[in-house]
């Protein structure tokens, strides 16, 4: 470190020091802009498969209850689920995530479209071993959904944890280069001037 240090012109090496802690500075904001965005994205997953959760809810007990004038409603929150589901698919997951949503014992994209398959077939045709067989999938659905939320939680935490720790070890940069600055570019120029 002290090699960077021109002893025979102070300025240089105040403006390489100067320049140093801007582009630290820099790194810190923008890795202060990247948690914000990502913890915008995963409060968007977060809400997404808690909406998920509750349209699910909403037509098995929609469908339970099956009025004819309710048919129309049923048929408005399937759709909105489908709406729902592309926005969760269309995005990118982390490997855990992807496994939830498309591998066993979750597969919880087969276990959607499932469910949107048999409360479209009781629509039409009112039989019961269908109602049965949606109330057994939205079981399957809410298990799945509370498994996506828990792991986005546990990746939005291991996320921000790795995050301020960046940001921990950005600002003991900063202030390791200011001790220097202080020490072997401050002290004696002061000396120098005495």
């Amino acid at each position: 470190m002290i090699k960077l240090i021109n002893r025979n012109n102070y300025k240089e090496s105040h403006t390489f020091s100067l320049f140093a802690i801007l582009f630290l500075i820099t790194i810190a904001i923008y890795n202060m802009i990247t948690m914000i965005s990502d913890h915008s994205s995963y409060a968007k997953l977060l809400n997404m498969s808690g909406k998920q959760r509750m349209l699910s809810q909403r037509i098995s007990l929609l469908a339970t209850q099956y009025k004819k004038e309710e048919s129309t409603q049923i048929k408005e929150l399937l759709n909105e689920l489908k709406l729902n589901h592309k926005f969760l698919i269309n995005r990118k997951l982390s490997k855990e995530l992807e496994n939830i949503y498309y591998q066993k014992p979750h597969n919880l994209h087969k276990i959607l479209n499932e469910f949107i398959e048999l409360n479209n077939k009781y629509l039409e045709n009112k039989n019961t071993s269908d109602l049965v067989k949606i109330i057994s999938v939205q079981n399957q659905i809410l298990y799945s959904l509370d498994t996506v939320v828990h792991t986005i939680e546990k990746e939005s935490k291991e996320f921000s944890d790795f995050m301020i720790t960046v940001e921990v070890l950005i600002i003991l940069f900063i202030a390791l280069l200011l001790y220097v600055e202080s020490n072997y570019i401050f002290k004696p120029m002061l000396k120098k001037r005495d």
